[in-house]
């Protein structure tokens, strides 16, 4: 019986499409399904609930399914979970640095960065309602107010060479991990390989995320860095 799918993703010649509890691998050029990873909602014990599937990526050597609540990577080789990076969290990284103050980001966008010091907020216990610093791309959201998870939109870019991550949050923040399979690996931790940014204000709404090897874009409300 055919299945709704909510996301999709063409590198050619893959094309990846998500339902809610599938991901889809077709060869274009060839018009196969070549691979289908399954239960990705829940993968295993203790995995949570990806929840709505907003955005899908794909690299040559891993799937990553973008949920609601958290980004779920799946290796291509083998279609098994590998990696879970919720969504819902008060630090994302070990190394923090914010850009110049929001008056100054529509004369010299990313032009000096500063370090940067996070604190820590509170996350009610309901889990239909909680304070979220939600990955984005695509949606104008507002972190550190209470809303619906079911309200929120996630997602993640992968280089074209397949080891580096990069998501948008709501807040105006950018976090990047670098050589993320090396935590695949058990050779490091993941916030000792990841990078956050902040871009301006939290009030400030992101819109949408690019990324290649060397460049990261990200459009806001308000400006274009």
């Amino acid at each position: 019986m055919p299945e709704f799918t909510s996301a999709f993703r063409f590198i050619y010649p893959t094309l990846l499409v998500a339902a809610w509890d599938r991901a889809y691998l077709w060869d274009i050029p060839t018009c196969q399904l070549v691979q289908t990873i399954t239960e990705i909602q829940c993968p295993g014990p203790g995995s949570p609930t990806l929840g709505n599937i907003n955005y899908v990526e794909l690299s040559e050597r891993h799937v990553f399914i973008c949920g609601t609540s958290t980004i779920r990577i799946f290796s291509r080789g083998s279609g098994e979970h590998v990696l879970d990076i919720p969504s819902i969290q008060t630090s994302y990284a070990n190394r923090h640095y914010k850009i110049l103050p929001d008056n100054h980001l529509h004369a010299m966008p990313g032009s000096i960065l500063l370090p940067h010091e996070t604190r820590s907020y509170f996350t009610p216990a309901m889990p239909e309602h909680r304070l979220i610093d939600e990955f984005v791309a695509g949606a104008s959201l507002k972190a550190y107010i209470c809303v619906s998870i079911e309200a929120t939109s996630s997602a993640v870019h992968v280089s074209p060479c397949g080891r580096n991550l990069v998501a948008m949050l709501a807040s105006s923040k950018l976090v990047v991990w670098y050589d993320f399979e090396r935590v695949l690996r058990n050779e490091v931790k993941i916030h000792d390989i990841a990078l956050s940014i902040r871009l301006g204000s939290s009030r400030i709404s992101t819109k949408y995320l690019a990324f290649d090897n060397r460049r990261i874009a990200v459009a806001t409300v308000s400006v274009i860095l």
